[in-house]
Parts: C-alpha cells; structure tokens; sequence
C-alpha cells in the first residue's frame, strides 16, 4: 500500500513539473525565435533508464546540450518524442554530436519539439543542459616577451558568457598553439617556417592547476629565434572551430650564460660568463642557479650576486679529462616588475688529455752529444773497416800477383829449358848416327 502510494506521489510530482514547464512556455512564446528560448529540464536520476526526460518547445531553432554522464561510459541515446532514436555515431547531418571521456555535447538544428529523454549513465546530480552560443576566450600574452621564457597562458569555452566545466573536457576539444614567422628582415627569425609551439590542456599536469576546471593552460615553448611572430590558437572539434591571430615580439633573452675557454684547456681556468641586460630586466633580482654535469658526478656553483654586463664565475677543477655540459635555471624580473623564469640553453666543454712533458734544453744537448759521439764512433769504426779491407783486398791481390809471377816466371824458364833440349836433341843424334857408320865400316874392313 505504502509502495503504491509512494509511486502516486512521484507520478503527481513528474505532472506537476511538466505542467509547470508547459505554462512557462506558454508565457515565452511571444519571444524572439533565438538559442535563448526555453527548454525544459527534468533532473536525471543516478540510473540509467526513462527518467532522464526535458521537453524541447516549439519556438527552438537550434540548440546545443550538455550532458554529463559516468566517468568512462559509453556515449548516450537520445530518445526522440517520436520513438527514434540518435546515437553518437548514427544520426541526421543536421546534428552534430561530439563525446568524450565522461561528456557528450549535442547541437541539434530545428530540433523536434515535445518530450525528449536521455538513455545513459548520466552523473548522480548532474543535469541536461541547453547551452547558448559556443564561444572559445585565449588570454593574451605578456609583454615583453623573452626567448625560453616560461609562460603560463589559459583559455577556456564558454557558454554565452558562462564558463563550462564538467569532467573530461580535455578529450573533447583540440587545442594548438603555433608561430608563424612574419618574415622581417634583420630578425633571427626571418625565412624560417613556422613552430608548434604547444597547445593547451585541462588535466592538472605540467602548469594546469586543476582538472576539469574549464581552465584551459598552456605551457608554451619559446625556445625558438628572435623576432616576429603571429602567434596562432586553434580549438577545434567536430561542433566548433576557432581561430585566434594575436601579434608576437619575441625578444633576445635578456640573461645569457655562455662559457669562456682558457689559452690552456688542460691546466688553464675554465669560466662561465653571465650577461644580463639591463634594458630588460633587473640585475640584483636576477638569480642563476648552475650544475656542472660529467660522467658520474655533478658540480653544484653558488650562487652570486649579479651586477649588470658581464659576471664571469669559476669552474671548479674537474677531476680529470673528459666531456662536460653546464645546465641551469634563470630566474628574473623585467624592468616593469613582471616576474619571469627562462630556460637556458645547455653550454658544452671539454677537458683534453694532458701532453707529455717534453725533455729540458740540457737534456736535448746532451742526447745531441751523445748522438753526435756516436755518429763519430760510427764513422771511425766505419773508416777503419773500410782501410782494413782495402789492405786485406790489397794484400790478397799482391799475393795472387806474385804467385802468378812467380808461376810465370816457371814457366818461363821451364819453356826456355824444353826449348834449349830440343834445339841440342839433333846434334846429339847426328854425332850418334855418325859413329855408328863408322864402327860399321870398320868392321866390314877388317
């Protein structure tokens, strides 16, 4: 019985609330035909179902909803007042429909008019809401303006002049920021393209302060050369697209760290120069914090009071040769007292091998002298070989001389002997013969 009465009740209450709807507007049907015109929301209820219903009148030419559903749910249906039905991803061209993570945004021209109903997991407290004309704010940016400076800039979409915050917000606008060069002569920039310079997010990472806050942040990189720019915003998405062109000075840093080189690179004293320019920002509220980076350690320099030029600052003695890079954040304020953070750009040394030590000008001489003695030595000994030789060589060949003449001279004689018996051999014979004839003759006469 209770239960029956309880449903009376909330069935009274639903037709007390769409009457009362129904009379208001009655009583704005004689306004303009604009994206102002009434809609009629019923609150939805924390589950999905038939309940989370808002009536639409006759006299709405265009209207854009917003509504909040479950952290990851599927996007919602829309239920038509005469049964059809529109999904995110099937429905008429004149509807554009654009979910994201936890949201579906809906505009919807010359919608049908009567009882409209949401299916899906809409948030427990949540409503659908008529949204008027999409709008999108960037705030502009400061000046002046510096390389790698830090700029944290917002934006964010609006709803007539009303702010629109509701979870996932980020997924469903596509923000990017961009320098085009506007080619002038004498800038660092002039004939280089253009630069993505970053976009803006509502996640509460990096510079956003909050998530899901409408707050869109930037954390711009303007580390890119001098000169003039035009920055660009887009946000875009399936139902909107915006443009912004805001005019862009990017000015020298006006706090430079470079390294200065000694004469000796291995023993000499290697120093860092801080300029800062006085035009831009002020010296005694300008603060450098340094690292020296090596292979295994890190070297900490301390911090110094700054004057306006040029400050130069010791590098402590690295422990030995090698590669190093110096890093470091800036921290300023600009003569107009805005205060500012830079980037610095890592600056690089080297620590070359030490050379040999050379020998003294008494030990080059006396290694001359030695050499020289040597070379003396060498080249008696060499003489002496050489007169040595010869006379061997000379004495050998007198040797073979005499022998040979002493050979010849043998045979000389030798020759004159055989010759001097070959000239007496025939009177010897003669004298041989002759007697022999006589002892014959002898005989026969006897």
């Amino acid at each position: 019985m209770q239960k029956s009465q309880g449903c009376l009740l909330l069935g009274l209450m639903f037709f007390v609330a769409l009457t009362a709807n129904v009379t208001k507007a009655q009583e704005t049907s004689s306004a303009d035909k604009d994206n102002s015109a009434p809609l009629s929301i019923i609150e939805p209820t924390a589950t999905a179902g038939l309940n989370n219903r808002f009536r639409i009148d006759y006299m709405v030419e265009n209207i854009t909803l917003l509504i909040k559903r479950r952290y990851q749910s599927v996007p919602v249906i829309l239920l038509l007042p005469d049964g059809t039905k529109w999904y995110s991803d099937r429905h008429p061209d004149t509807v554009h429909w654009v979910d994201g993570i936890a949201s579906d945004i809906i505009v919807i021209k010359n919608p049908m008019p009567g009882p409209w109903q949401v299916l899906g997991h809409v948030n427990q407290g949540s409503s659908i809401e008529k949204l008027s004309e999409l709008s999108v704010e960037v705030d502009p940016l400061p000046e002046p303006i510096f390389q790698g400076e830090r700029v944290k800039v917002t934006a964010r979409l609006l709803s007539g002049e009303k702010l629109m915050t509701m979870p996932g917000m980020d997924y469903l606008i596509n923000w990017q920021a961009k320098l085009l060069s506007n080619q002038q002569a004498g800038d660092e920039n002039f004939a280089v393209g253009t630069y993505k310079a970053g976009g803006y997010l509502d996640n509460g990472e990096m510079l956003d302060e909050r998530p899901d806050d409408g707050l869109f942040t930037g954390d711009l990189n303007l580390n890119q050369p001098w000169g003039h720019y035009t920055f660009q915003v887009m946000a875009r998405n399936r139902i909107l697209e915006r443009e912004f062109n805001i005019p862009l000075n990017l000015l020298p840093q006006p706090v430079k760290v470079t390294i200065v080189e000694p004469s000796d690179t291995v023993n000499g004293q290697w120093r860092v120069n801080i300029f800062i320019n006085e035009e831009h920002v002020r010296a005694p509220e300008t603060h450098v914090e340094l690292t020296v980076v090596g292979p295994s350690e890190q070297w900490p320099l301390p911090l110094t009071v700054l004057v306006p030029g040029n400050n130069l600052m010791d590098i402590p003695k690295m422990p030995g040769p090698g590669g190093y890079r110096i890093e470091g954040s800036i921290a300023s304020t600009t003569v107009g007292g805005r205060e500012i953070v830079l980037t610095m750009n890592e600056q690089f040394f080297s620590i070359a091998d030490p050379v040999p030590e050379g020998p003294s000008l008494a030990d080059i001489a006396k290694e001359e002298a030695k050499i020289a003695d040597a070379q003396t030595l060498a080249a008696r000994s060499n003489a002496q070989f050489w007169i040595i030789t010869i006379n061997v060589i000379l004495l050998v060949l007198g040797i073979i001389g005499l022998i040979v003449w002493r050979k010849r001279q043998t045979m000389a004689k030798a020759l004159a002997s055989a010759e001097l018996n070959m000239l007496n051999q025939p009177a010897t014979n003669a004298k041989s013969s002759t007697g022999a004839k006589d002892i014959k003759l002898a005989g026969k006469t006897a």
